[in-house]
């Protein structure tokens, strides 16, 4: 399922946030917080930064999900 298929319901849309919320959670999220903290005690602030900005990345995924699937629903391309 390609991004802008999943953008055009919101129901659709809203299970791919839940996926990724999850995987975030139950995967990601503590490991990759982990090893910025590992990274950082060892002073390589670099290695921290990457963990960091995977994280970001995934929050703005979900960000740019939920805005553009809300931005079609308004302008009423979304029944």
């Amino acid at each position: 399922m390609s991004y802008e298929d999943v953008t055009q319901d919101p129901y659709r849309a809203l299970a791919y946030c839940q996926g990724v919320l999850e995987i975030l959670q139950n995967h990601y999220l503590s490991h990759y917080l982990e090893c910025c903290k590992s990274a950082l005690s060892e002073g390589d602030a670099v290695l921290a930064a990457h963990y960091l900005n995977f994280i970001e990345s995934c929050i703005n995924l979900l960000a740019k999900t939920i805005a553009d699937t809300l931005e079609k629903t308004v302008k009423g391309a979304i029944p």
